[in-house]
C-alpha cells in the first residue's frame, strides 16, 4: 500500500470480580494513522473497548420500600447486561510552525462515547529544542476538566535522556488535580 498508513488492533481480556461477583469479556481496540504528505497534516481514528456486552455473575438484592405499607420488600434480582464503555476517536494534527528548533503542534480531536455526551478536544503544544515544552488544551463540551496547561522538559544526562513534566487540569467538583511525572530513556 503506502508508507503513509498504519493500523494497528489488540484484543484484551477484560475481568473484575468485586463482592463474590465475577464478571469478564474480550475486548477489541483498532487504530489507523494516515500521514497526508501535505506538510505535518496528519489524521487518525480509533474505536476503543468494543465488544459484547457484559453481566456479573449470579443475583443480587433488590431492596424496595413498599409505598402503602411502608415495609421494606426485597427481591433476588439478575444482574443486567451492559454495554463496554466504547469509545471512537477522529483527529487530525498540524504543525504550523516547525523552524529553528521551534516547533508548534496543533491538534483537535472528536471524542464519541456510546455511554455519554460527544465532546471536542483541540490541543497546542510549544517546544524549543526539543527540551522545553509548553501545553495547553481545552475540551468543548465538558463541564469537567475543559482546561488544561503544562510544561515540561527534556535534560540529557550521558547515555540518558531525563523528563521532567508538570500538568494542570481545572475540575469544577474535585480539587484541580495537579500531575507530575519523571522518565528516563536511553538515547
Amino acid at each position: 500500500m503506502t508508507d503513509r498508513f498504519s493500523f494497528g488492533m489488540t484484543i484484551k481480556h477484560v475481568a473484575e470480580d468485586m463482592a463474590g461477583h465475577h464478571m469478564s469479556a474480550f475486548l477489541l481496540d483498532m487504530g489507523t494513522f494516515y500521514w497526508t504528505g501535505y506538510r505535518s497534516l496528519r489524521f487518525c481514528a480509533s474505536l476503543s473497548n468494543f465488544g459484547q456486552q457484559v453481566s456479573p455473575e449470579g443475583t443480587y438484592e433488590k431492596r424496595i420500600l413498599d409505598q402503602n405499607s411502608g415495609s421494606e420488600i426485597t427481591e433476588i434480582t439478575n444482574f443486567e447486561k451492559f454495554s463496554p464503555p466504547t469509545q471512537f476517536r477522529v483527529g487530525a494534527a498540524i504543525d504550523p510552525l516547525d523552524s529553528n528548533g521551534q516547533k508548534l503542534a496543533f491538534s483537535v480531536q472528536l471524542n464519541h462515547p456510546v455511554d455519554n455526551a460527544e465532546y471536542i478536544v483541540t490541543g497546542l503544544e510549544y517546544s524549543y529544542m526539543e527540551i522545553l515544552f509548553a501545553r495547553a488544551g481545552h475540551k468543548f463540551n465538558k463541564y469537567e476538566e475543559d482546561i488544561t496547561f503544562g510544561i515540561g522538559f527534556v535534560i540529557p544526562v550521558g547515555p540518558l535522556m531525563i523528563r521532567a513534566d508538570y500538568g494542570y487540569a481545572n475540575f469544577n467538583h474535585l480539587t484541580d488535580p495537579q500531575r507530575f511525572s519523571i522518565g528516563v530513556t536511553l538515547k
